[in-house]
């Protein structure tokens, strides 16, 4: 094995053990503590009074809210950059993978932009757990498209990589509209959120969220 095969089987075992611990979670209430933050954290907190080490690890926030989700979508900005340029140095350029990491790119600096000039953050602190976890996945996430590329050349069909560009965009351009208007109602509200009322807020309780797992989608959804 070379170095691109083990940090392949890295990156394999990372996504691995992040699909157990997402069962785990929806299993297990301690599990699930772990994985959770804010106000579901500390309801746990309040019921289980953890050891003191847990409590500063899981709950105490040790990095601000702006800086830390700023921090994360400029790690996965970078990173990703890079490995766009290197896309064009292989010997036989892998369209699939290649669209899968500028549709990222365009998120990861949309996402950046919104956090700067969109987003009313709470003065609240992301724990050091989280943050440490969020890093880790800025880093496997745009890494693991490029390893695809070097390790399982193909090519998708142009109807493929069509359809998936257009779900990303429909969910790329709902979910900046719908922090928009979360943003909006946090500043009428002062540190809490209003009830946003009108079009997708009307079909589901977090369109935000809805829109990131059909984001998550397009990027698969060519892959195979």
């Amino acid at each position: 094995m070379d170095v691109v095969d083990y940090v392949g089987v890295v990156a394999l075992f990372y996504w691995i053990a992040g699909l157990i611990l997402v069962g785990c979670s929806l299993a297990l209430g301690k599990v699930r503590a772990i994985v959770s933050y804010g106000k579901h954290a500390r309801g746990w907190v309040a019921k289980r009074q953890p050891p003191a080490i847990v409590h500063s690890l899981l709950i105490k926030g040790t990095v601000p809210n702006k800086v830390a989700w700023t921090s994360l979508y400029s790690i996965g900005l970078v990173i990703n950059s890079v490995l766009i340029r290197e896309y064009f140095y292989l010997k036989d350029m892998n369209l699939r993978s290649l669209s899968t990491a500028i549709m990222f790119e365009i998120h990861v600096a949309r996402r950046l932009i919104e956090c700067i000039y969109v987003h009313v953050f709470t003065p609240r602190y992301l724990p050091l757990f989280h943050y440490a976890a969020a890093v880790s996945f800025y880093f496997f996430a745009p890494l693991t498209p490029f390893l695809d590329a070097l390790l399982y050349p193909a090519v998708p069909s142009p109807s493929q990589v069509a359809a998936a560009a257009i779900l990303f965009s429909a969910a790329s351009l709902m979910q900046c509209f719908v922090h928009i208007r979360l943003a909006e109602s946090r500043a009428l509200g002062g540190s809490k959120y209003g009830v946003p009322r009108g079009g997708l807020f009307e079909l589901v309780a977090s369109p935000h969220y809805t829109a990131e797992i059909v984001m998550y989608t397009a990027f698969v959804s060519h892959s195979a």
